[in-house]
């Protein structure tokens, strides 16, 4: 495999939680699906953006709402374990990995900055050293 030079600003972490993806706009078609929004499995996490596993082949470029809850058990305290966050992002690439299946790569461009800092603060303590018992 060749070596491809990391492009990404902040540390990603591999996660498992249900996003909610409505197509707002894509370039080159209208998707609806049952009048209902997509669901998929997020995969990887960043301040930046995310990767989602999906069954639908979604166009480059397309503008995606999402929202998730990020579950924060790294977190000080109760009130900042759960976190409803809501953001819009653009989607970079969308690779077939199985059959009828998706990883695609979305980078946010409109994200609360309270939302960005609880990102980065559970990234942050996911991939720091864990002290022994």
């Amino acid at each position: 495999m060749a070596n491809i030079p990391e492009r990404r600003q902040h540390k990603r972490i591999k996660v498992r939680f249900t996003v909610s993806c409505e197509i707002y706009n894509s370039p080159r078609v209208v998707m609806v699906v049952g009048g209902k929004s997509l669901y998929a499995l997020m995969i990887d996490l960043s301040q930046d953006g995310m990767a989602i596993e999906t069954k639908y082949n979604l166009p480059i470029k397309s503008i995606l709402f999402m929202k998730f809850t990020l579950i924060n058990h790294f977190a000080d305290s109760d009130g900042n374990r759960f976190k409803e966050m809501e953001m819009v992002g653009e989607v970079k690439d969308c690779i077939p990995f199985e059959e009828r299946r998706y990883r695609v790569g979305i980078m946010f461009t409109k994200i609360a900055d309270k939302d960005k800092e609880a990102i980065g603060d559970f990234v942050k303590r996911a991939i720091k050293p864990r002290e022994p018992y």
